[in-house]
């Protein structure tokens, strides 16, 4: 997160590429779904959102988790085409 909070969008999204090939989760790629758009891919950024918005959660899946999908729920419905 402190490489995105100092702008330094690929290197975020390098970080946050490489956390979640050992530790899928949908927190993760919400975060590299911000990195892309911050980076101007706004198609892979709107995968990326996607994938997190329809990511399966189960019952003892973690408030983070839930809130992370609303989140990219939220975020597709309000980017422009």
């Amino acid at each position: 997160m402190a490489l995105l909070d100092a702008n330094d969008y690929m290197g975020a999204l390098n970080r946050f590429q490489q956390a979640y090939a050992h530790f899928p989760a949908p927190t993760l790629m919400l975060f590299i779904a911000r990195a892309q758009l911050k980076l101007g891919n706004r198609r892979a950024a709107r995968r990326s959102f996607r994938k997190v918005a329809n990511w399966p959660l189960g019952p003892n899946d973690s408030h983070a988790f839930r809130r992370a999908r609303a989140t990219a729920r939220n975020k597709l419905k309000n980017m422009p085409p």
